[in-house]
């Protein structure tokens, strides 16, 4: 999403007070799993959008450790610049990551607009994933569990996701690719992998049914399972958000097998 100013902010959050008893809102601890079967032969959870807080119910867990995922993607926006303290951040994330064999991160850019705001540092941020084993992938690859898995860093222009997903080595035949926006996809060179991505929650007010209305996406992707480049992308609603309500759309963890 993005960048807003306090203003902005303030609007938003009184918005957000006035419809939050709009019939069809969906409470913060209304967490959906979705499965997809790839064939990948490892158990994949990823959370995107969590935008934990402080005071926040940790619901997502359970799912987490019903899942038992042998990855764990963290899929940006983990947390944002309302995140004012990382003790509730620092108890989710070594409670997953406990629960997980492995775990990887990308950024979104809520954790850029906490940095530029003073809020949560990135540095603060990265140190915490990195202590508890979390790899965090910032236009580079690694191997984990088998798979070749590519993270992309977060971009305010989507046309510069060509030239970061050009500089990875042997992009063309990863099997994961991570990044925080779906804007991602028409900028991917032909492959034949999965893409995991988040940003848009869905839509986050939605028409009764979970239908969106609008999306924050360039490009009109929503959440669902989009193909392109010989790329399978899930576009996951989300776990959480800066402003709640959402109106019509539940949060969502994924899983993929």
């Amino acid at each position: 999403m993005p960048r807003i100013s306090r203003r902005r902010f303030i609007a938003l959050a009184s918005l957000a007070a006035a419809v939050y008893m709009v019939p069809g809102s969906v409470k913060a601890y209304d967490v959906e799993l979705s499965r997809y079967v790839m064939g990948l032969g490892v158990r994949i959870l990823h959370v995107a959008d969590l935008h934990l807080h402080a005071g926040d119910r940790l619901e997502h867990l359970r799912l987490v450790e019903a899942v038992r995922p042998d990855l764990l993607v963290l899929g940006g926006d983990t947390w944002d610049m309302a995140t004012r303290d990382k003790r509730r951040l620092e108890e989710w994330v070594s409670l997953a990551v406990s629960a997980s064999r492995r775990a990887i991160a990308v950024l979104g850019n809520h954790e850029y607009n906490a940095d530029s705001r003073g809020r949560l540092r990135l540095s603060e941020g990265l140190r915490l994933l990195e202590r508890y084993g979390v790899i965090v992938l910032r236009d580079d690859a690694t191997r984990v569990l088998g798979l070749e898995v590519a993270g992309l860093d977060w971009r305010w222009n989507p046309e510069e996701y060509s030239e970061a997903a050009g500089s990875i080595e042997g992009m063309e035949s990863v099997d994961l690719v991570v990044a925080h926006s779906p804007d991602v996809l028409p900028h991917l060179p032909g492959g034949r992998g999965l893409v995991l991505a988040g940003h848009t929650h869905g839509g986050q007010m939605c028409l009764p049914g979970g239908r969106g209305v609008v999306t924050n996406s360039v490009y009109g992707f929503k959440s669902g399972v989009y193909s392109m480049h010989g790329w399978t992308m899930i576009v996951s609603r989300g776990a959480g958000e800066l402003v709640p309500p959402r109106v019509y759309c539940r949060r969502e963890l994924v899983a993929v097998s």
